[in-house]
């Protein structure tokens, strides 16, 4: 169980372009340290969490979701992971922006990923071989969970793995060390 350590302020910048959270750590005083910027700015105080093995991030998350109190909640989950730059996107389309610039992530979790109408979408972001990896949230039944990784092998899409709704911390830590596992 990871327990909590210090505070660090968490900066949410939203502009037109792109969503982007950085966390920062706090100025020499332990004051948090507010950045403003286009759109509207959000800077708050989370726990630092420690866990026993520490994870190194190799790469940026993109996070893929149209509700933005999710995109809030893997934002807080990441990082306890380690992960502390994250690109937080609404709809493909901001994706799809992100990788015409060139960007490259390690690994993008896709929310609520619906089976049948979103296969097009994965195709699309795919086809600029600039995610490492995948992680598809669904609901979805263990049969369902099946046919979306089997479609994803012959579709050359790099699914790592398919989590039940309601995400649970335990199984996206599992999913995404696992994936570390295999560089």
């Amino acid at each position: 169980m990871p327990s909590a350590g210090a505070l660090r302020a968490v900066h949410i910048d939203n502009n037109q372009v792109e969503n982007q959270i950085q966390l920062l750590p706090p100025s020499i005083d332990g004051s948090p340290i507010y950045v403003r910027g286009a759109g509207w700015t959000l800077t708050q105080l989370v726990p630092i969490y420690k866990e026993q093995t520490m994870h190194v991030s190799k790469g940026d998350l993109v996070i893929l979701s149209s509700n933005s109190t999710s995109l809030f909640g893997y934002a807080r989950t990441l990082n306890k992971l380690g992960y502390y730059t994250l690109s937080l996107c609404n709809n493909v389309s901001e994706v799809v922006r992100l990788l015409e610039t060139g960007r490259c992530f390690e690994c993008l979790i896709y929310d609520d990923l619906d089976p049948g109408p979103d296969t097009h979408a994965l195709q699309e972001i795919v086809r600029y071989r600039a995610i490492d990896s995948i992680i598809a949230i669904s609901d979805v039944n263990s049969q369902q969970r099946q046919a979306i990784l089997a479609w994803a092998r012959n579709h050359e899409v790099p699914i790592k793995g398919v989590l039940q709704m309601p995400l649970r911390f335990p199984e996206l830590r599992e999913v995404i060390w696992s994936h570390l596992a295999d560089f």
